[in-house]
């Protein structure tokens, strides 16, 4: 049976303030450093094995803090990087929905249907994750893994654990430094918690963008 932990990255500056964050380097604030640390004080007892991260700053430096305390070399995996966005990377949310209001409406109302020149789509990404998932599944099948990502791409294996995809993306929520667990049964996976924060306690927890 393998059993997966998938961790959001902390807190960036970024996430406060709405801005579309994609691709870019953006370091975790005091508050995500802080996550992360409790994060990994809540996971210490899950006798975690091995850790994958995506290669952008923000998780990378969540999955260091995590790793130094477990005693765990996080490996890197461009297949958990996050959602390239193209021309809104590096944007607020309020700027896009002002001067291209009827694609930010695709963006809030239909997701998986966006398409923007230079960036991904959901489907893309989707399918990028789960494959990853699955190799892991194959490379690990009796060990505790620790995935550390993006909201998008933590949502997208979500979904897909849940046989759902793409279209369903709204239907879950995920906060900055979220924790889900799901394993291995009888070939199926199986969704045994999602979005706990209660390790983070009222003065570290965040909400997310949905």
């Amino acid at each position: 049976m393998t059993r997966v932990y998938l961790l959001r990255h902390g807190e960036t500056k970024w996430n406060i303030e709405k801005v579309f964050r994609g691709r870019s380097e953006i370091p975790l604030t005091d508050t995500g450093k802080k996550q992360a640390e409790l994060a990994a004080a809540h996971l210490k007892p899950k006798a975690i094995q091995y850790i994958y991260t995506s290669p952008l700053s923000r998780a990378k430096e969540t999955a260091d803090i995590v790793g130094k305390i477990l005693d765990i070399k996080p490996v890197v995996d461009e297949h958990f990087t996050g959602l390239a966005f193209g021309p809104w990377q590096g944007k607020p949310h309020k700027e896009i929905k002002e001067k291209f209001p009827d694609l930010y409406r695709v963006y809030k109302d239909e997701f998986h249907n966006l398409r923007l020149e230079g960036a991904e789509t959901l489907q893309k990404a989707f399918d990028r994750c789960m494959t990853a998932l699955v190799d892991i599944e194959k490379k690990h099948p009796d060990a505790n893994v620790l995935i550390i990502s993006h909201r998008v791409i933590c949502k997208l294996m979500i979904l897909g654990i849940l046989g759902l995809g793409p279209p369903q993306f709204y239907r879950v929520k995920l906060d900055t430094c979220g924790l889900s667990e799901f394993y291995t049964n009888e070939g199926r996976w199986v969704l045994a918690k999602f979005n706990d924060t209660c390790f983070l306690g009222d003065s570290e927890r965040v909400r997310g963008d949905i």
